[in-house]
């Protein structure tokens, strides 16, 4: 887990990309069966997404809105400010 953390943080921590953009690369590292648009409205309202690990451990992105996109919120600009195990 610990070394995952490690990569999110690498790949995403204090970076400004989409959301899409940072939910491909949360997936990716984590091997998540869930996405941010999964919960696409709470993710939103408390600008954090848990990514589920086939353990039972989430691991929590927190981001702030740079940008919305009223029209499409995959295409909002934000910027990662912590990751951690939840």
């Amino acid at each position: 887990m610990e070394e995952i953390i490690k990569e999110l943080k690498e790949e995403l921590l204090n970076k400004e990309m989409t959301l899409v953009e940072m939910d491909n690369e949360a997936e990716r590292i984590t091997g998540s069966t869930t996405s941010l648009f999964d919960a696409e409205n709470d993710c939103m309202e408390q600008t954090s997404c848990a990514y589920n690990m086939d353990t039972d451990k989430n691991i929590v992105v927190e981001f702030e809105i740079i940008n919305k996109n009223e029209e499409d919120n995959t295409e909002t600009l934000v910027k990662v400010t912590d990751i951690w195990e939840d």
